[in-house]
């Protein structure tokens, strides 16, 4: 019996389970800077979401990117541990980080269609036309 292992890595609950792993792991070594006196909790997140949308697309690093940011949010923005509204520059930073990074997890999604599209054959190409190269001694004449 022979086990499919892209199939079960591709099933949507390990996936998830993968992003949420990823994620907390982005969120640990955010606590371990902000004992160290960094405090940069965001920087952790971006990778995470590279990385899952590099293995499972852009669907689940648009879920890292929320999710990651809404910890972020709740872990380290003042006050910590609560989802109190935050301060205007604080808001400004959240959405400034999950902008940037769905536009870094956009153009690597970008990249892989452009590679699917440019591996398939000549002229198998979605929306192509192929048209045959024709010299103007095999043009049919005009009536």
């Amino acid at each position: 019996m022979k086990i499919n292992v892209k199939a079960i890595l591709f099933h949507p609950i390990i996936a998830a389970t993968v992003v949420g792993a990823l994620v907390t792991l982005a969120m640990f070594a955010g606590f371990l800077l902000a004992q160290k006196g960094v405090n940069t909790p965001y920087l952790f997140v971006l990778p995470a979401a590279v990385l899952c949308c590099d293995f499972y697309g852009f669907r689940y690093s648009l879920w890292a990117a929320i999710v990651g940011t809404i910890s972020a949010w709740f872990f380290f923005v003042t006050p910590v541990w609560t989802f109190e509204p935050p301060s205007l520059g604080d808001f400004i930073e959240l959405m400034g980080f999950l902008g940037a990074t769905l536009f870094v997890c956009w153009i690597i999604e970008e990249q892989r269609n452009m590679i699917r599209e440019l591996e398939k054959p000549r002229g198998m190409t979605e929306g192509s036309v192929v048209a045959e190269a024709r010299t103007p001694d095999e043009q049919s004449p005009a009536a």
